[in-house]
């Protein structure tokens, strides 16, 4: 067929318009803006809800208990909650506890606590699991 015949069957095809810049600055707008929303959101309820910790050592007391030493950075007025974990050489959990950290006095942000931990068999290095906010 031949452009004509088609132009004659169907009609002339409509030219479409360009999308205006406007309309481009405000979606890019909006993006950006959401985007920023949404990273403070994550900031503020990240720093609320979730302390941040660092194993600093641990120490095989015996066969059947371990120590673990940690710092945890939480907000002074919060109080949170650690997972300990003990394991064997093949990784496999030995020991488990949790420890409560409660609100500070000071003002400090980080706490720096020594717990001992009882262990089944033989530990091989014992860490913290996770630490949570507690309501």
């Amino acid at each position: 067929m031949s452009n004509q015949m088609m132009v004659d069957r169907y009609g002339e095809k409509r030219a479409r318009k360009p999308t205006p810049a406007r309309f481009w600055i405000i979606i890019t707008a909006v993006v950006v803006t959401l985007a920023v929303a949404w990273g403070i959101w994550v900031q503020t309820t990240q720093d609320a809800s979730n302390p941040e910790f660092k194993n600093t050592g641990y120490d095989l007391m015996s066969s059947n208990e371990v120590t673990v030493s940690f710092e945890v950075v939480k907000k002074p007025d919060a109080t949170a909650v650690c997972a300990l974990k003990a394991m064997n050489a093949s990784g496999a959990p030995v020991g488990w506890k949790e420890v409560t950290i409660g609100p500070r006095d000071d003002n400090a942000q980080v706490t720096a606590r020594t717990e001992h931990l009882f262990i089944t068999s033989a530990a091989h290095t014992a860490v913290v699991d996770s630490c949570w906010g507690k309501n």
